[in-house]
């Protein structure tokens, strides 16, 4: 009797271990991604959670957490629970990205913005940052960097528009014939959205990306990933 006493009590602790992990939507397939997921990781098992990332294409992932199908969104830029309203911001940035301008064309110049207004432009789908910047303009959205790239190649499109750590990575893994980064539009800080069913989380994870940011692990943890995978 003992003996099984000590078994249910083991199995009851498996399944309650599983119902509190936390789960966390991502974009795949970037270099934000990694970084933010190591940030998360620290925070998230700082506080006593443990995290479980579920990557998904760019429109699909904010969707499933703000319907609540995971808990938490990785990274976006700031503002986006005025449109996805079941998310609430975390207000320390774990990142930032530099949107930076793609081309085999070296007689482009890019300045801002709306300078791409002119020219075909390619953007990753669902990745805000880009989505909103070129609105109105005459753009091609694909699900990865890759497909962007090949179609710039190609000279089916004339820029593209991606973070330069993902860009920098596109480069260093595939050989794209002239295709070389020619511009830096903006720099823009990212952050952690949790579903206002966790917001009792809210706090807790605040506290302690502050002093992550405040010790130096929020950057080291960029810093460390582009010179393992960039250099």
């Amino acid at each position: 009797m003992r003996m099984l006493m000590k078994v249910l009590i083991g199995n009851l602790i498996i399944v309650n271990y599983a119902i509190a992990e936390i789960k966390v939507s991502a974009v795949t397939a970037t270099a934000s991604t990694e970084i933010c997921k190591v940030v998360m990781t620290q925070a998230y098992e700082a506080i006593g959670e443990q995290v479980k990332f579920i990557d998904l294409p760019g429109v699909t992932s904010i969707q499933y957490a703000d319907e609540g199908k995971t808990d938490a969104e990785l990274f976006r830029i700031s503002g986006v629970d005025k449109k996805y309203k079941n998310l609430i911001q975390v207000p320390i940035a774990i990142n930032y990205i530099n949107a930076t301008v793609l081309s085999t064309n070296d007689a482009i110049e890019i300045g801002s913005w709306k300078d791409l207004a002119p020219y075909r432009i390619g953007i990753r789908r669902g990745v805000l940052f880009s989505t909103n910047n070129t609105e109105g303009m005459n753009t091609f959205e694909a699900d990865t960097s890759e497909q962007l790239l090949k179609m710039l190649e190609a000279g089916r499109l004339d820029v593209v528009v991606l973070t330069e750590s993902n860009a920098l990575l596109n480069l260093k893994t595939y050989p794209y014939k002239n295709v070389k980064i020619i511009a830096s539009v903006q720099k823009i800080p990212l952050f952690h959205y949790i579903h206002v069913s966790k917001s009792h989380l809210l706090s807790s994870l605040s506290e302690q990306l502050y002093i992550m940011k405040e010790s130096g692990e929020i950057e080291n943890a960029r810093i460390n990933y582009l010179n393992k995978f960039l250099k």
